[in-house]
């Protein structure tokens, strides 16, 4: 409680990502929101998009809560009146994969597009490994797609090479969930 305000929203932000990693949603939604509340009373206006990002997926991880939709727009908003960036482009993959387990696939593939592109324009590899992920499930997920496939083996090229531990654990997940689906067992 000492900590001065920005010192202390960094803490509460790194707290909450610990508890998405540890299956602590609630947890992670309560320190979100604390940082959040904090970032809008410094208007900073990157951490506060941030911060209403992670809550969508905090609120998706917890209960399928169809609140995350919400939150995902809030952060698109927010961080639209900022130049283009990373987070902007985690905030749309992040919306491609809220309409992805919400089974809107030509939604999901639709801003997983817009998070590509973006990602690729700004050279991010979490980014684009993440929205290669969900734009090549979704592909996946409708049929049997050698170019979806490809989107998500490139995904956890990109995971692996960059150290994102995260990233390559959902693509090995996805990678492996799809195999089944198509019953491509040699492959899963």
């Amino acid at each position: 409680e000492g900590l001065a305000g920005g010192d202390q929203a960094a803490l509460l932000e790194e707290r909450a990502r610990e508890c998405m990693l540890t299956n602590r949603p609630d947890e992670a939604i309560e320190a979100r929101t604390r940082a959040l509340a904090m970032r809008r009373e410094q208007r900073d206006r990157l951490h506060e998009g941030i911060n209403l990002r992670e809550l969508a997926r905090s609120m998706w991880n917890r209960s399928a809560d169809p609140r995350a939709q919400e939150y995902a727009r809030a952060a698109i908003e927010v961080l639209q009146t900022l130049p283009p960036g990373r987070e902007m482009a985690m905030a749309f993959s992040v919306m491609a994969h809220l309409y992805l387990v919400g089974d809107d696939m030509a939604a999901a593939i639709e801003w997983g597009i817009r998070a590509i592109a973006l990602a690729e324009k700004l050279d991010d590899a979490e980014a684009l490994s993440h929205a290669l992920n969900t734009v090549g499930t979704a592909g996946m997920r409708t049929q049997h797609d050698p170019l979806s496939l490809t989107k998500l083996e490139q995904s956890l090229a990109i995971a692996l090479r960059h150290d994102l531990e995260e990233h390559a654990a959902r693509a090995y997940n996805n990678l492996y969930i799809v195999s089944v689906l198509h019953r491509d067992y040699v492959r899963g």
